[in-house]
């Protein structure tokens, strides 16, 4: 009784498997470009935190530009306080430009393009990052 137990879990992990090679998995979306919205949606002023690919949006003074939403320490998921970004994994601290304040991060968060389209449409490069000086004016 107890063979035909170990016979049953063998074969339903051979067929999961048969199953898998048959039938990869679904592909994580690997769209380089993020369609935010339009121009008009982002007042001046404002900033938009895109959590299904972690970047952070703004619309400062200066332009549009976006930020990685990623910790440089170890990856974790920053959060937005009133003074800049903060890492709950380890206590880094980056200021609102991303450049580490305190903590064990020593390189600044990333910066990606941004590009405003001819119909007035916002998008961010995730596979172009820049320095923070160049930024999409608006």
């Amino acid at each position: 009784m107890v063979s035909q137990g170990v016979w049953a879990l063998c074969l339903g992990g051979i067929a999961l498997a048969a199953e898998r090679f048959i039938r990869p998995p679904r592909r994580q979306d690997l769209t380089r470009r993020l369609a935010v919205g339009s121009l008009g949606q982002l007042p001046p002023g404002s900033s938009k935190h895109l959590k299904h690919r972690d970047v952070y949006l703004f619309h400062g003074p200066q332009g549009l530009y976006a930020l990685s939403g990623r910790c440089t320490h170890l990856g974790c998921s920053v959060l937005r306080t009133p003074t800049g970004f903060s890492c709950p994994c380890h206590g880094a601290r980056f200021d609102l430009a991303g450049t580490p304040t305190s903590g064990p991060a020593s390189t600044p968060l990333t910066w990606y393009r941004v590009v405003v389209d001819p119909q007035r449409r916002v998008w961010v490069h995730l596979d172009e990052p820049i320095d923070p000086g160049t930024m999409t004016r608006s």
